[in-house]
């Protein structure tokens, strides 16, 4: 946008645009929702790896 609003018909956007704008942005979550999404990523890593670890010791399906 910033690049724009320098030359409507611009085709290129330096960097000095994205500095500007990193400037000007704030995150659109907070520490609290960034907190909770890790604590869920970590639930399902747990659970994932316990299914591997399950599924290690069990014959593929297609064996019959």
């Amino acid at each position: 946008m910033l690049a724009l609003r320098g030359n409507i018909n611009t085709k290129e956007v330096s960097k000095k645009f994205f500095d500007e704008a990193i400037k000007k942005v704030r995150p659109s979550i907070t520490k609290e929702i960034m907190q909770k999404y890790k604590e869920i990523e970590g639930e399902y890593l747990r659970s994932a790896k316990a299914a591997l670890a399950k599924n290690k010791n069990e014959a593929p399906s297609y064996f019959g």
